[in-house]
């Protein structure tokens, strides 16, 4: 009777144990409607975070901590105390000395449903995660007896990994890149998970599940999982189909047979034939052919992914942390440029929110443009000329209610996207409120005395016309606490695609992007088409649906990785079309004075010569270079549609014969463009011209100002400041002046 209690009891803790490595994965649902928060992960522009500025949290200095981290870790067992608590005192102690630490640290541990300074440098935060996980992992490892505190940090970790390798589906090469050590970091991880109680006795299921060509490859490997070169290269090309791991093969070995090639040729000992002769290309796409579909086919076929991962004899950690070291070898032989100044502003920026009082407005592709897009804009003009932009992932009214310390982060300035949000506008009464309704126009008939409308400090408008309409409504006229101000849509091509032909070349694919169907340009098309001579036959009418890209999101766009995506996808365009939208039929006098021109900028952004319609406002803003808003006082006269040029004095205007006014003047438009190429040349460069005046860091420059000068009026018109000037107020006054 004990030994078989003995054994039940056995049998009992191994299934716990096993329970505590399981992981469901929820990545394929993180993109939908529900999950935006887990979407503004900014990562291709900037993986080494160089460009972000260095306040609130100096990120180049960060990096260097966590350089440092893994020796730190290493030692962690050396010292008179090697007790759990003396390990972990000692780490503690390490951490606070750093203020780049304990800043980022501050920074980065926020509600998870705000986009803030986080989500500008994801590997950097993964970084300093692993660090911290690392350390924790490896007391726990050794004897912590608290059970709990160990999950909870192995769940936070499966669940940044998850983001990164499947959520963001980051490619590796950006990994590399990066500079961060991240696989010296999640080498430490495994060793850790290794050592640890909880996986006595247990197996990677991938290695359970080896083949006797992955067996014998395994035995050539060193103790460091590195793979003689012509071994690795042998088996990449004959076991590197991926149909081969399809029925439950482990994966693992193909891909250190991958990264063990990777090596070599970072080293300079081998190269592939046709690629390119530069090492680091040459590694990149070695890497993402490989690594993302690889764990991709394993993480389907396990419940426990994670575990398998850092826990197979396959050392995939330890083979990338030697291609990072290799990597680092080399950059530091070559000429590196002097490290940039940090910023230290004498006052602190102000803190603005982005939010909507709709439910589920956050979830739309307008507030992905004009609030987190925005937000990032102005973080990344530094502390100086930028904010403290923060955007709420949810509704309002779960901004409103959340717990409030002291000490909390609240806002001086908020900005309302599409719709009001009424317990912003009666709780923070002392910050400056303003509306940016975009494309809803249903506001207009609630701009009346006593509205809570009239509570708001200005509103943004995105077409000229729009601003002369405003300033001239008697409401706006008559009270002297509101203001109407200009701005305009920017365009989202922050990777600078261009389209996959050159001007010169003969026009095959002519179309539009849109979700909905458009016959009337089609027939249009095909009019003009039909009376080419008989060598032109080959262009065809595309029309590009985005909203086919996005199934998991419903079609909109949210993540920045999305909004590239849309990009790319544009580019097959040769030749396109700027209408206005079959919407604006309802109110067309409304519509055609107020509705945006994005779709033109977003074309003439990726050098996309473009038919446009001069119906719309919005059209002839970007067409006449209207933008920016000049001195003259033309805008005060309502005359906004003036000649423009750009900052060397050459005209910036849009080819006339371009800008039509009915369908026969499109067909004239249309024929020209893929007979004269020199027209096509002249279209696209014009048209990159005009689409960098309306360039994200330009249009956040401008918000900035806007903000400085209604902060300093809002301080200025408060009661509670008719008392003696405090320290705050010469801040303000300090910061608005500049």
């Amino acid at each position: 009777v004990f030994a078989y209690g003995t054994l039940c009891w056995w049998k009992l803790l191994s299934a716990m144990a096993v329970s505590w490595w399981l992981y469901n994965m929820t990545y394929y649902r993180l993109l939908d409607l529900g999950a935006v928060r887990f979407s503004d992960y900014d990562v291709a522009a900037d993986p080494s975070c160089d460009r972000q500025p260095h306040w609130p949290i100096d990120w180049e200095a960060l990096r260097l901590r966590v350089s440092g981290c893994v020796a730190f870790v290493d030692n962690l067992y050396v010292g008179e105390d090697t007790s759990v608590d003396g390990m972990a005192e000692r780490m503690f102690k390490a951490a606070m000395k750093s203020a780049s630490w304990a800043t980022a640290g501050s920074h980065i541990e926020v509600d998870s449903r705000f986009s803030s300074y986080r989500d500008d440098c994801f590997l950097g935060v993964l970084a300093f995660h692993l660090c911290q996980f690392s350390g924790l992992l490896r007391l726990a490892s050794v004897g912590d007896s608290d059970v709990v505190s160990w999950t909870k940090h192995w769940q936070a970790l499966q669940f940044q990994l998850e983001v990164l390798l499947f959520h963001i589906q980051i490619p590796w090469s950006l990994v590399l890149h990066g500079r961060w050590m991240l696989g010296a970091l999640l080498n430490r991880v495994s060793r850790a998970v290794e050592q640890a109680d909880l996986a006595a006795g247990l197996r990677s299921r991938c290695d359970l599940a080896d083949g006797p060509a992955d067996a014998a490859l395994l035995e050539s490997s060193n103790e460091e999982g590195l793979l003689p070169m012509y071994i690795a290269e042998d088996f990449l090309s004959t076991h590197g189909d991926f149909k081969l791991y399809m029925e439950g093969r482990c994966p693992f070995g193909l891909a250190a047979a991958a990264l063990s090639t990777a090596i070599y040729i970072q080293a300079g000992a081998s190269t592939i034939p046709g690629y390119d002769t530069d090492k680091d290309k040459e590694v990149g796409r070695l890497l993402d052919t490989y690594m993302y579909p690889l764990l991709r086919v394993w993480e389907d076929r396990t419940p426990q992914f994670f575990f398998d991962l850092f826990a197979s004899h396959w050392r995939i950690w330890k083979l990338l942390e030697i291609l990072e070291t290799e990597i680092a070898l080399q950059r530091q032989a070559a000429a590196q440029p002097p490290p940039r100044e940090p910023v230290r502003p004498a006052v602190p920026p102000p803190r603005v929110l982005f939010l909507s009082g709709g439910t589920v407005t956050f979830k739309w592709g307008s507030f992905t443009v004009r609030g987190r897009q925005f937000a990032r804009g102005l973080r990344t003009l530094g502390p100086v000329v930028g904010a403290d932009a923060r955007v709420w992932n949810t509704g309002c009214a779960r901004w409103c209610n959340r717990p409030r310390g002291s000490g909390e982060w609240s806002p001086a300035a908020i900005v309302h996207i599409k719709f009001p949000c009424a317990c912003a506008l009666r709780l923070w009464r002392h910050s400056v409120h303003i509306y940016d309704p975009v494309d809803v126009y249903t506001w207009r008939n609630r701009l009346v005395a006593g509205s809570p409308l009239r509570r708001m400090d200005a509103i943004l408008v995105t077409t000229s016309l729009a601003l002369c309409d405003l300033r001239g409504h008697p409401v706006l006229r008559a009270g002297a606490n509101q203001s109407a101000h200009w701005l305009p849509f920017h365009h989202s091509n922050f990777m600078g695609r261009r389209k996959y032909t050159r001007p010169r070349q003969p026009v095959r694919v002519v179309g539009l992007q849109s979700a909905h169907r458009d016959g009337h340009l089609q027939k249009l098309f095909e009019d003009v088409t039909s009376g080419l001579e008989a060598g032109r036959t080959g262009v065809k009418f595309l029309r590009l649906d985005p909203k086919s890209r996005f199934l998991l999101s419903g079609g909109r766009v949210l993540s920045p990785q999305q909004t590239t995506s849309i990009y790319e996808q544009m580019c097959y365009l040769d030749v396109s079309f700027a209408r206005a939208s079959a919407g604006c039929s309802k109110d067309w006098w409304l519509c055609s004075r107020w509705r945006t021109g994005q779709r033109l900028v977003n074309l003439l952004a990726a050098g996309i010569p473009t038919v446009v319609w001069g119906d719309a406002g919005g059209h002839l803003d970007v067409v006449m270079a209207s933008w920016p808003e000049r001195a003259s006082g033309e805008l005060a006269q309502c005359r906004p549609h003036r000649r423009g040029s750009d900052a060397s004095g050459v005209d910036a205007l849009y080819p006339s014969e371009l800008v039509v006014a009915s369908d026969h003047e499109a067909k004239v438009a249309l024929r020209a463009l893929l007979q004269n190429a020199s027209l096509r040349v002249q279209a696209t460069h014009v048209g990159l011209r005009l689409a960098d005046r309306f360039a994200l860091p330009k249009i956040a420059r401008h918000l900035a100002r806007l903000l400085r000068r209604l902060i300093r009026r809002r301080a200025e018109r408060a009661p509670s400041w008719r008392v003696p000037r405090s320290a705050a107020w010469r801040s303000i006054r300090r910061w608005t002046e500049r």
